[in-house]
Parts: structure tokens; sequence; C-alpha cells
């Protein structure tokens, strides 16, 4: 990922925005996808016709979850069709902790100070023709939290603020933001993607939530509770099972990236299909 807003505190200019916010190339090549990638690409189409979709990505550990995030954002990034967030949770974390990453690594401010936070949304927000004072008020209460900004209150502010800017960046160009590891997040975090359907009905919203997570993983309240959302929202809020690769295909890519049909094959059938497990293995058998 680029070094984002807070770089230098100029505004880029489109082609500069477009480098500097693409995500990194996936470190490891996509074999047999297509078809998955082809269902993500049609959500986003969809955002781009003014409607906002949550995409919960699900599966075992490693069997290409971020991979698959990764590669669509890098595709709609490059491609000047989307800005992407990307944001992960941590172990029980709750939901402004992850957004807050998630604007922090887009606007390059992780680690700044406060004032220095504060001249990078008021350029920000002045690129965009808005009265600067209310939303970076609260911008910068989110980014940098006081010692009495924790409550119901406070999340719901900085949740109105975050969907906010959300809503002010999709005016130029549709949004994508990645969470990643949601088995992770509290239950907070149904909260805050519950606010952002809820709205887009009433004021449409180009956004793409994409958040992956491990099945049958995490907080049960959680899980009740993104549960609910799906049944609440049947059409903005879609579950797509990533299931494990079929072994011709995964054996065929360990075959192009070194190992004898022999090996691969054996490889494939003993990781079960998982990606991961099958690279580790080859890893292994390249050691001896």
């Amino acid at each position: 990922e680029g070094a984002g807003w807070g770089a230098s505190l100029e505004v880029p200019s489109p082609a500069d925005e477009a480098s500097t916010f693409a995500l990194v190339e996936p470190a490891s090549p996509m074999w047999d996808r297509e078809q998955d990638t082809a269902a993500l690409l049609e959500l986003a189409a969809q955002v781009e016709q003014g409607h906002c979709r949550l995409l919960t990505l699900t599966g075992d550990l490693g069997v290409g979850k971020s991979l698959l995030v990764k590669e669509l954002g890098s595709q709609l990034s490059e491609a000047g069709r989307f800005q992407v967030l990307k944001g992960s949770f941590g172990r029980g974390e709750g939901a402004s902790s992850a957004l807050r990453g998630a604007l922090e690594g887009w606007l390059g401010c992780t680690g700044r100070s406060r004032d220095e936070v504060e001249r990078i949304l008021d350029e920000l927000l002045r690129r965009y023709g808005v009265d600067v004072t209310a939303p970076r008020s609260d911008l910068l209460d989110f980014l940098r939290p006081g010692s009495g900004s924790g409550g119901g209150f406070h999340q719901r502010r900085n949740f109105a603020a975050f969907t906010g800017l959300l809503r002010l960046l999709a005016m130029q160009r549709p949004v994508l933001l990645i969470l990643e590891d949601l088995h992770e997040a509290a239950p907070d975090i149904s909260d805050f993607l519950s606010l952002v359907l809820v709205e887009s009905t009433l004021d449409p919203l180009r956004l793409l939530v994409a958040t992956t997570g491990r099945r049958g993983e995490g907080h049960s309240a959680t899980r009740r509770a993104l549960a609910r959302l799906m049944v609440d929202h049947p059409t903005g809020a879609q579950e797509h099972e990533l299931g494990p690769l079929g072994l011709d295909a995964l054996a065929e890519g360990l075959r192009l990236e070194g190992l004898s049909p022999d090996a691969a094959w054996t490889v494939a059938r003993r990781a079960a299909g998982n990606p991961l497990f099958a690279r580790l293995m080859a890893e292994g058998l390249s050691d001896t």
C-alpha cells in the first residue's frame, strides 16, 4: 500500500491517487478462482449502479479469502473504478478500532499527531468543498480519541462520522471497504454494518463492504448479530462461502511452481484442496 494522503499535505492528482491507494498485488497467484472473482466483480458492478452491498466471505483457514479480496481490490483500484480502504480486526476488537485503522491507512496518518491529522483532514474536506468545522471535529475525535471517548454515544458518533466520510468519497468514485478477520470482531460490528445498509436505503451509497472470516468461528453474539443482519437485508447483505480448490487445479498450480506432477498431486491430495497448506507442504519438500 502507498504512503497515503499524509505522505505530503498536498492533495494528489487523480493519476497520483491511483498509485497511492492501490493495494499491493497479491503475493501468491490465485488458482481456479475465476468464478469467485466474477461473483465479486458482479457485486462491484451493482455498487457502481448505486446499490450498497455487504459481502461476507467465509471459509476455512488458508482457503484464500484474503487473497481473493486483495485481488478484487487490486483490479478495481488499478482500473480507477473504486477507492479502496482496508482494515482488520484483532481478537474481540470493537468496530471503531478496525474502521479507524482502515481510515488511517488510507489517509497515511498512522502514528501522526493530532495536529498533523487535523491538517490532513482539513485538506481532504476542502477538496470536496465541505465546511470543515463539524465533520473535521467528529473525524478528528474518531481518529484521535480522547480519554473520555468510550460509551455508546461516542460509538454512534464514530460510526456516523466514518459513514459520512464514506458517503463523501463515494460521490466522486465508489468505495471498497475491506475488513478482514471478521471472526475476531466484537458484536458491535453489526451495528455499523446495519447503519450503512439502512442509510443506503434512504439515500443511495456506492459502497461495497467486503469482509472475510473463518467459518463457524468467533464470538457467538457476533455470529448471531450478523446472521440477523443477513435476514433483515436479504438483498444488500450476501454471504459467499469459499471452499477448497479442486485437486486437479491445485496440483496444476503446484506443478507450475516447480513440483513434479507426482509430487504436486500428492501434495494437493494431502492438503485436501487447501492452497495455503499445499504451499507449506511444497516448501517443506523443497527444503529436503
